[in-house]
């Protein structure tokens, strides 16, 4: 988990998720994320709600590839879905803001079943790193924690 103080993250990416926070309790958030592929919020309530919805998102762009697929013991039929087109400019996207805290996530790369990439704080002005899922856990629990 590293800082990083310059710069801020590329709008021009197809991946660019802005993630809005609304509410907080007992350690779950609950908002909206917002991102190019639909005009409206895709609403979350729970931490693992928004990484399942998230995760759906970066399946349907093919973007990041993941490097390895899911694997389960009962065989399941594949469910085809309309690839997503971009409908929504991604300057609109980093407008956004939740009532807690807005962060604008970017995934460079989906290896080893987990994202790596930069998430940045927009009411705290700082670019983070991370290189696993639980890494973007934390910074955004750490940074909720520090504002509220």
């Amino acid at each position: 988990m590293k800082q990083k103080a310059d710069g801020h993250i590329s709008l021009h990416v197809p991946n660019i998720i802005a993630i809005c926070v609304n509410q907080k309790a007992d350690d779950e958030i609950a908002g909206e994320l917002y991102h190019c592929y639909d005009t409206k919020p895709w609403t979350f309530s729970s931490l693992v709600q928004m990484l399942e919805q998230i995760e759906e998102l970066y399946n349907r762009i093919s973007f990041p590839q993941a490097s390895q697929r899911a694997r389960s013991l009962v065989e399941m039929s594949p469910q085809k879905k309309e690839p997503l087109i971009k409908v929504t400019e991604p300057d609109a996207i980093a407008e956004k803001r939740g009532k807690l805290g807005t962060f604008l996530l970017y995934v460079k790369c989906r290896q080893n079943s987990s994202w790596q990439g930069e998430l940045e704080w927009i009411e705290g002005a700082q670019k983070l790193q991370f290189s696993s899922e639980l890494e973007f856990i934390k910074l955004v629990h750490n940074r909720l924690s520090e504002s509220c």
